[in-house]
């Protein structure tokens, strides 16, 4: 996913205002994934996941509305323009 927002930021495909307006739930707080640069904010909060615990109910939700968001989905149409490891398909 970390990959796909990077495609784009990169192939400036933009995110739909519904993910823009999410919010997620870090550390016992919320945070909305609005601020000025979205596509930064998403990325931090990818890289926040840990490997080594199981995926939460909203984090799962989340990463679910960056997946059927249509940006993000231009880039996967467009992943010929980018590296794209299969494992992450």
């Amino acid at each position: 996913m970390k990959v796909l927002i990077q495609a784009c930021e990169d192939l400036e495909i933009p995110i739909e205002a519904e993910v823009r307006s999410v919010t997620i739930q870090r550390n016992a707080s919320s945070c909305t994934l609005s601020h000025g640069n979205f596509l930064q904010d998403a990325r931090d909060y990818i890289d926040e996941i840990s490997e080594e615990e199981p995926l939460t109910t909203e984090v799962a939700d989340n990463l679910d509305l960056l997946w059927k968001d249509s940006g993000i989905q231009a880039a996967y149409e467009k992943r010929a323009s980018f590296q794209l490891n299969d494992s992450a398909a």
